[in-house]
């Protein structure tokens, strides 16, 4: 299913609504490892600053509803450095010091 949707997203090209229906599927289960990872795929692929905008605040809330949840957690590790690149080397450093804070 999830791989269909890649096509269907690609195709299409518009990944906005997206999130929202990821958001919703991790409503009924905030430890799903198939919703996340279409989540980073999403994220990854479109790579459009839109999408992460909102991702720590969103993590956070689920963090909030259960801080044992390591996907969401493996998530946030995502959001704050996977997203890189050698020119992101200042706000790593600035990502570790409000991390480590």
């Amino acid at each position: 299913m999830w791989h269909h949707r890649r096509l269907l997203l690609t195709a299409l090209g518009d990944p906005a609504p997206e999130l929202a229906f990821s958001e919703e599927v991790l409503k009924t289960d905030a430890k799903n490892y198939h919703t996340w990872s279409h989540r980073q795929w999403l994220l990854a692929h479109f790579n459009q600053e839109e999408l992460w905008a909102g991702e720590l605040s969103f993590i956070e809330g689920l963090l909030a509803d259960d801080v044992r949840n390591n996907s969401a957690w493996h998530h946030r590790f995502f959001v704050s450095f996977e997203r890189g690149g050698d020119d992101r080397k200042d706000e790593a450093q600035a990502i570790v010091r409000r991390e480590v804070a």
